[in-house]
């Protein structure tokens, strides 16, 4: 998820170069999912880093199951704020007469 996330915000930030009329709600929506992206890296710590051996033991614990839901709560939250930038992009171009991407 976090590599998908990471792609995603950089392409919105090429989208934002190529669509200056839609760059602030593409660049909020991008910025929302690089915080995804790094919650994810925060989740890989929980467990003991990313590629540590014995990661899947750590879910064992209970703390580190909360602690990890809510990096994921976190992360959904941030999802849905990105979803509604990029709404609202999308309406812009039809108020404002946009071309499409």
């Amino acid at each position: 998820m976090a590599e998908c996330r990471w792609f995603a915000a950089q392409w919105l930030h090429y989208m934002a170069r190529s669509s200056p009329a839609r760059a602030g709600e593409l660049l909020a929506a991008a910025a929302c999912y690089q915080k995804e992206h790094d919650l994810m890296w925060e989740v890989w710590s929980a467990v003991g880093g990313h590629g540590h051996p014995d990661a899947w033991r750590a879910l064992a614990t209970p703390g580190v199951r909360r602690e990890i839901i809510a990096l994921i709560l976190q992360a959904q939250e941030q999802d849905v704020k990105a979803s509604a930038h990029l709404e609202r992009a999308l309406a812009e171009q039809g108020q404002q007469n946009i071309p499409p991407f």
